[in-house]
């Protein structure tokens, strides 16, 4: 019975140490999302007026823009280093579990061989002889 519950924590070991791989390729999220995925492609330039003030408000929200696309890159980075650093704990984790179920099965089955195995008899001890016996 024990032997199958150690089999069963390696095996599960094994799928969190997969599970892992998947969270670092990216396997498991949907469509990553980047920031050149954004709506807009402004080149941010210095505000000025011009003839009115619709002039101004343009680069303003161009600048905003840019700033808004600066800011998402900056947290693709983070979450993709979060998902790194989560999948690469999630594979240190597996192996941990591997290496400790496979050092349990491997002591119950050295238990049950020294269990199994007959016990050496301890050897007789010779009687004296006659004239090392002591005199009563």
């Amino acid at each position: 019975m024990k032997k199958t519950f150690f089999i069963m924590g390696m095996a599960v070991s094994l799928v969190i140490v997969l599970l892992g791989l998947l969270v670092i390729t990216g396997a498991i999220t949907d469509k990553p999302s980047f920031a050149s995925d954004a709506p807009y492609s402004y080149s941010s330039g210095y505000a000025s007026f011009g003839g009115d003030a619709y002039t101004y408000m343009s680069n303003n929200a161009q600048e905003a823009a840019s700033a808004a696309r600066t800011v998402a890159s900056n947290q693709r980075d983070i979450f993709d280093l979060i998902q790194k650093a989560s999948g690469i704990l999630l594979m240190a984790l597996g192996l941990l579990g591997f290496c400790h179920f496979g050092a349990m099965e491997a002591s119950a089955e050295a238990a049950l061989a020294a269990a199994a195995a007959p016990a050496a008899l301890a050897p007789v001890a010779e009687a004296p002889a006659p004239e090392e016996l002591p005199d009563i």
